[in-house]
């Protein structure tokens, strides 16, 4: 039981600070990040298909944004599907984005834990 707490709070605290780091960026440049920022508020409202789905169109037109690709691991890891985040997260990794090893920790368990 101890460990299903750890890992709601720990999940909540990797979403709010994804959605402070966007919101931080969308005061930059160079990165296509809005939808990114939007995708954040979704998630707060556990709108998870709306949340992939903007950050998939974000992919889309930016196939080397990583953080886009972590954000969506993101979503698919409070959504459940591990095998989806995983995907995300390692295409993130090969884009250089450096993935919080705490979260690759929990995705780990967690993906241990569903089998």
């Amino acid at each position: 039981m101890r460990h299903i707490e750890e890992h709601k709070t720990l999940k909540h605290a990797l979403l709010k600070s994804g959605m402070a780091f966007c919101v931080f960026l969308t005061g930059c440049a160079n990165e296509p990040v809005e939808s990114v920022g939007q995708q954040n508020i979704s998630v707060r409202a556990e709108q998870y298909n709306q949340s992939i789905s903007q950050l998939s169109r974000v992919i889309e037109k930016n196939p080397q944004n990583a953080r886009a690709y972590y954000e969506r691991g993101l979503v698919y890891y409070a959504n459940g599907n591990y095998e989806m985040a995983w995907q995300d997260v390692r295409t993130a990794q090969g884009l250089g984005y450096n993935v919080p090893a705490e979260f690759l920790r929990l995705l780990s368990e967690a993906q241990q834990a569903e089998k």
